[in-house]
């Protein structure tokens, strides 16, 4: 993919942010991951537990990641390897701009959805989590019709 084609697929002030730092010639990666809100599940959700019988008959609980996570991880990580257009993920600092449109006005933490999208783009869009050094958050507002997040994820220039 051309740097010209992911670029335009970015926000103008982002397009401007990463001229700017850039340059002409400057690596980078840049990618913008629409996910659709009902493909989210929030890190509340994240486990399950039940009770297993140990060998020695005794019985205690598990904890286990739940199917709505694992389904919810497997989509998003989908959906970013298409969005990543083959590109390889980053291997520096990253800066991760994450703009949310809920569906309805009930009380949501949007926070509660970092996780499943830091382990979605693990290894697809940066190796590893711990790369990210900037993360913005930005509640846009309601979209009944198109509740959603866009995600982007770039190189951190200081």
């Amino acid at each position: 993919m051309s740097r010209a084609i992911a670029l335009a697929s970015l926000p103008v002030e982002v397009q401007a942010k990463l001229r700017k730092a850039g340059g002409s010639g400057s690596p980078f990666i840049a990618a913008t991951i629409i996910v659709p809100f009902d493909a989210l599940c929030p890190d509340n959700e994240k486990y399950g537990a039940r009770c297993i019988k140990t060998p020695q008959g005794k019985f205690r609980a598990a904890m286990f990641l739940s199917s709505r996570y694992r389904t919810a991880k497997d989509r998003l990580e989908h959906t970013a390897r298409t969005a990543m257009h083959g590109q390889r993920p980053a291997a520096g600092p990253v800066r991760l701009t994450v703009q949310c449109w809920f569906p309805d006005l009930r009380k949501r933490d949007m926070l509660n959805y970092a996780k499943v999208l830091c382990d979605s783009l693990k290894g697809v869009a940066f190796l590893d989590d711990s790369q990210i050094v900037v993360a913005d958050w930005m509640l846009r507002g309601i979209d009944s019709e198109a509740a959603r997040m866009i995600v982007g994820v770039t190189l951190h220039h200081e």
